[in-house]
Parts: structure tokens; sequence; C-alpha cells
């Protein structure tokens, strides 16, 4: 037997869960590769614990935006974007993490930054 599919893994709301294992995997010989996917609530899901990811709610005005299969936002030219961290303030500050290949600099309001937090 050789190779019979593929299965592609995707997270429904990228902000409020993390998308573990593979995200792609083929069956061959009647068996899947890599790991089995699964979706772990971040900390929303887990009454806010700090050992959970902070929970981040996406909001946007004109433009489109999208979620990439491995739970990246794929952000058009012209798009505004609020993303809003849940997260406990007592437990410090959360860090961000910004892919910005442009190399240009945006607004940022308050604490916020763009993209995926750590």
């Amino acid at each position: 037997m050789g190779f019979l599919g593929n299965a592609v893994a995707k997270l429904v709301d990228a902000g409020k869960y993390a998308l573990n294992g593979s995200v792609h995997r083929r069956c061959i010989g009647g068996k899947w590769d890599g790991t089995r996917p699964h979706c772990d609530g971040l900390n929303q899901m887990h009454q806010y614990s700090v050992d959970r990811p902070p929970t981040i709610l996406v909001r946007h005005k004109d433009g489109r935006i999208a979620q990439s299969n491995d739970g990246h936002l794929v952000v058009t030219q012209g798009s505004i974007v609020h993303l809003e961290c849940l997260f406990v303030r007592r437990f410090g500050q959360p860090q961000w993490d910004i892919d910005n290949y442009s190399g240009r600099t945006y607004p940022q309001v308050g604490e916020f930054f763009f993209l995926t937090s750590t």
C-alpha cells in the first residue's frame, strides 16, 4: 500500500486556542505520519491561568484579515487591526513578538503590539 491521502489541521479561532501537533499529515500504508493535532485552550479557557499563553481578541476595520493553517494572523494592506490581550495585570506584563517583514513602523496604541504573543 502506498500513499493514500493528506490531512490539514486548522484552528477555528487562533486567538482563543493553540494548535499543537502536526498541521500537515499524510496517510502512508494505512498509517498517519506526524503527531495527532489537537487544540489547547489559552488562558481564557483556564480561569486566566499564568501557565497558559494569554487569549488574544482580534477585531478589524477596513481591509481583510485571515488566519493561516498554523495560526498566524494575515492582514491585507490598509487594514486596521485591534488586538486585545486578556492577561491578569497583577501577574506582570505579557511580551509580544512582532513579525513585520516590511520593515515599516506602525502606530501602536497603549501597550498592544502586532501579531503573536509568547
